[in-house]
């Protein structure tokens, strides 16, 4: 017996888990066609092999991502012997009240810059060296920069949590990647109209570069607003929900 498989695609941009979503819908139906219930861990052995065909030693963060019900932390720490180790943990994120989360990309543009073009292009504008070739007073210089930032976002991620603040710090996050040289063109110009335009704060998401997304906290009563400026330029936004649960049979 065949197995017929028809994808359904939200136009969702690069650096969003495309591909670890489709490997997920995929895995969870063949394992309903085999009679199988796998736990969480046998669904991301599963996905993961998808994910280390496509972008080699990956990280593991989009199929964590896409299988979860909850927002995900991830933390990568390189250990003194050199080796490199991943940690998740799940958590009941929400955004403050009153507000809503854009992922914005520019129509049309492509291209061929990988994941692991960017890490090592932001790792040369900022050290000159490979990501690889860095000391670990280097990676704590980075980390040192991004930390609190980091903190400070997740801290205002609580329906009582200070929308303008959480704007102003994604808007530091991004000008730490933009210094890294891994922002475009076309992130800046859609960053610059959201703002023009009422957004609390705007970031590049995912890897960035050319056909690199990014997202935007806005408020509510201005999302048609935003969205209707965004498309007279030429850029297509969605409006994103955090994940209530995972893949699933329907």
């Amino acid at each position: 017996n065949g197995i017929s498989v028809k994808l359904f695609f939200s136009g969702s941009p690069k650096g969003t888990g495309n591909g670890a979503s489709i490997a997920a819908a995929l895995a969870v139906g063949l394992f309903e066609l085999l009679g199988k219930k796998p736990s969480l861990d046998e669904l991301f052995k599963a996905v993961y092999v998808s994910e280390s065909f496509l972008h080699g030693n990956a990280s593991g963060i989009d199929p964590r991502t896409v299988l979860s019900k909850n927002a995900v932390k991830f933390r990568k720490e390189y250990l003194a012997d050199g080796s490199v180790t991943f940690s998740f943990t799940e958590d009941k994120l929400c955004l403050p009240d009153k507000t809503e989360l854009l992922i914005v990309k520019k129509n049309g543009v492509e291209s061929k810059q990988t994941t692991g073009d960017l890490v090592a292009l932001f790792s040369q504008t900022k050290f000159g060296k490979k990501p690889n070739e860095l000391s670990e007073s280097e990676r704590k210089l980075v980390q040192n920069d991004f930390n609190p930032v980091v903190l400070g976002i997740e801290k205002e991620l609580h329906k009582n949590g200070d929308a303008k603040k959480l704007g102003e710090l994604f808007n530091e996050n991004h000008a730490l990647l933009k210094a890294g040289n891994v922002s475009s063109p076309n992130i800046e110009e859609g960053i610059k109209i959201c703002l023009q335009n009422g957004a609390l704060g705007a970031k590049l998401t995912g890897a960035g570069g050319e056909a690199g997304a990014f997202i935007a906290l806005v408020w509510k009563k201005d999302v048609q607003k935003i969205k209707q400026k965004l498309e007279d330029n030429a850029f297509t936004a969605f409006e994103a929900k955090l994940a209530e649960y995972g893949p699933r049979i329907e």
